[in-house]
């Protein structure tokens, strides 16, 4: 199916961005089935999927997911797990499906999308047959392990790692990822190849590339750039991780081109032109099993993974969170999809869960709060103990001096109420009811989700406070940095906590490497 067949958009909500795909889009005007009686749920290494398509259908999309994961981390080895969690919502029809996608902003493909790292990625596919097109989906999913692994890639880089990657099929003999795109090439071949110092220099926000033929001429080069580097360069492939780290470390363009491949950027500019001329633009293939030395690492066969009936007020819920995340003007929507599901079910957790996270959206946490603690009373789940959490500590802790709307945990000066020798921790404080209970939610969030960074970044801050256990809390946002490399509100937190425990070493270690790498000048300084 062409790519004029799909839309892909994201969205900003107070939680953070979607991303929101539907692999069909229905004609204007056309009639919009009601949501399907049967829905299915399954729970994979990586994903949920909620869906009214068939058992088989949903384990298909499930397994490409996982298998798509999977290729990537054998390319990548050594790459992290995602700290985020994302819910695929996939509807039999796209009529239907649409009625709880958000409307596009702009119609332009998704440039850099970085969703917070402590709001759920929400997805909508359409999947009316059995083998449905995924490519946009892959495309994001790309997005998000580029951003859990490579968080400073420069544009051109991380849309062409996408573009390449999102060419993907599984077969018996194992998976083949980067199938070459022949609109990227027609395009090349059609209107001239730009240099690689304008594609390095090209930010998500440049009026250049917005929409129309500088977007098209981007992406395709963006394409051929990664295609070439990582399928078609021959001995030069072995120099892509280099050149990624390089680039992560805020290495200039240039120099990482010469320090990875020992070639100057002209020369590369030239050699990237040639093999858009060629007629050779092979995929990688993945083995299932092991493979010859040199070879890409064998990706591993999913997981099993179990798939389970929903009940109609547990359809309910999940609807309504999927709207309720995905555009506050819905929120009406969204509310009513909720009270449906407490309608048929009063002890429906979820629908709890939903609305505490409605009102947080709304800015309203005095109605938040209850709501978040009769979800966790029966049935508790990650998101909303921390979310509960995250409440309780931002209505009652002293506020820091500034903290940015973007910010989920900004870094925060402490208040003491007495002080020790120089280098030493202050003198321990009663620690306040509400804080000994924002811990425990924060420890059962990560008991129920080891893999959600954000309980660990907020727990960790806690720290700082006057009774903090400077400790632990240097554990936790060390853990939160690992997965999290590109936050540096974790690094400065980190650094005042090192500072304090006396270790002068470690919190300078962290300023001249991390945090210096960061390019976030107001942290560092």
């Amino acid at each position: 199916m062409s790519q004029r067949g799909r839309r892909c958009a994201t969205f900003p909500t107070v939680a953070g961005v979607i991303v929101t795909f539907a692999s069909f889009v229905p004609s204007a005007g056309a009639p919009a089935r009601p949501v399907g009686d049967v829905w299915l749920r399954a729970e994979t290494a990586n994903f949920t999927l909620l869906g009214d398509v068939p058992e088989a259908r949903l384990r298909r999309i499930a397994d490409l997911l996982e298998t798509y994961r999977n290729a990537l981390e054998s390319l990548h080895p050594g790459s992290r797990p995602s700290p985020r969690e994302t819910a695929v919502y996939v509807f039999s029809d796209a009529t239907t499906g649409w009625r709880y996608t958000p409307a596009p902003g702009g119609g332009g493909h998704p440039l850099g999308v970085n969703p917070l790292y402590d709001a759920p990625n929400f997805v909508t596919v359409a999947a009316p047959l059995d083998d449905p097109p995924l490519e946009v989906l892959y495309h994001a999913c790309v997005h998000q392990f580029l951003d859990d692994n490579f968080p400073r890639l420069p544009l051109t880089v991380t849309e062409g790692l996408a573009e390449f990657y999102s060419r993907f099929t599984a077969v018996p003999e194992g998976t083949l990822i980067g199938i070459a795109n022949q609109d990227h090439l027609r395009w090349l071949r059609e209107h001239p190849l730009p240099s690689l110092a304008d594609q390095f220099a090209l930010a998500p926000q440049s009026r250049h590339i917005a929409e129309g033929p500088g977007q098209t001429t981007f992406m395709a080069a963006s394409w051929a750039l990664m295609h070439y580097l990582v399928s078609g360069s021959g001995e030069r492939r072995a120099g892509v991780p280099k050149f990624l780290e390089t680039l992560q470390r805020g290495v200039s363009p240039p120099d990482a081109t010469q320090m990875a491949f020992g070639i100057p950027i002209a020369r590369l500019q030239q050699e990237v032109a040639d093999y858009v001329a060629g007629s050779r633009h092979l995929p990688i293939r993945i083995r299932p099993g092991g493979g010859k030395a040199g070879e890409v690492p064998p990706s591993p066969a999913p997981m099993p993974f179990p798939v389970r009936r929903m009940e109609r007020d547990e359809v309910q819920a999940a609807l309504g969170a999927l709207i309720a995340h995905g555009n506050a003007r819905r929120a009406p929507d969204a509310e009513a999809h909720l009270q449906s599901a407490l309608n048929l079910n009063p002890s429906q957790a979820r629908a709890y869960a939903g609305l505490g996270h409605l009102r947080y959206a709304q800015d309203r946490p005095a109605e938040a709060i209850p709501l978040l603690e009769k979800a966790i009373a029966i049935e508790p789940d990650a998101m909303s103990c921390y979310l509960l959490a995250k409440l309780l500590y931002r209505t009652n802790a002293p506020a820091p001096p500034s903290m940015p709307a973007t910010d989920p945990t900004p870094s925060r000066t402490p208040q003491t109420t007495g002080t020790g020798p120089a280098g030493t921790t202050p003198v321990a404080a009663t620690t306040p009811p509400w804080l000994n209970r924002v811990r425990e939610l924060l420890d059962r969030a990560i008991t129920l989700r080891p893999r959600f960074a954000a309980s660990y970044v907020l727990l960790g801050a806690t720290h700082i406070e006057p009774d903090g256990d400077v400790s632990a809390g240097i554990d936790l946002l060390q853990k939160a940095h690992t997965m999290l490399p590109a936050r540096t509100d974790i690094l400065t937190n980190l650094v005042y906590l090192l500072l304090r425990n006396g270790d002068l070493i470690r919190a300078q270690a962290v300023v001249d490497g991390a945090l210096a790498m960061s390019g976030d000048l107001a942290a560092l300084e």
